[in-house]
């Protein structure tokens, strides 16, 4: 909560981050994202998202408008994530 949000990172940068997020899931596996809008009383934009067995990411479900960054995760798709320096697996 609160670190992948337009306040911080571009888009480039928040379209590689959710690549990554998304090659690290096992198939079934679920990523939740999402921002405080307000402290008081507290609210919360907030999806949630699963990476099937096959497929693309989906939203399971929605709290308030959803991620700020939603159509991106979605647009991120599950392209392999490059780290500089690190050495992929064969």
């Amino acid at each position: 909560m609160n670190i992948l949000n337009r306040g911080y990172f571009g888009e480039a940068e928040l379209i590689a981050a959710a690549r990554c997020a998304i090659a690290s899931l096992r198939p079934g596996g679920i990523w939740i994202v999402g921002r405080t809008i307000c402290e008081d009383p507290p609210t919360h934009d907030v999806s949630v998202f699963r990476k099937p067995p096959s497929g693309a990411i989906e939203v399971i479900t929605r709290i308030g408008a959803g991620a700020e960054i939603q159509e991106l995760v979605l647009a991120a798709g599950l392209e392999e994530c490059h780290v500089p320096g690190k050495k992929q697996l064969p």
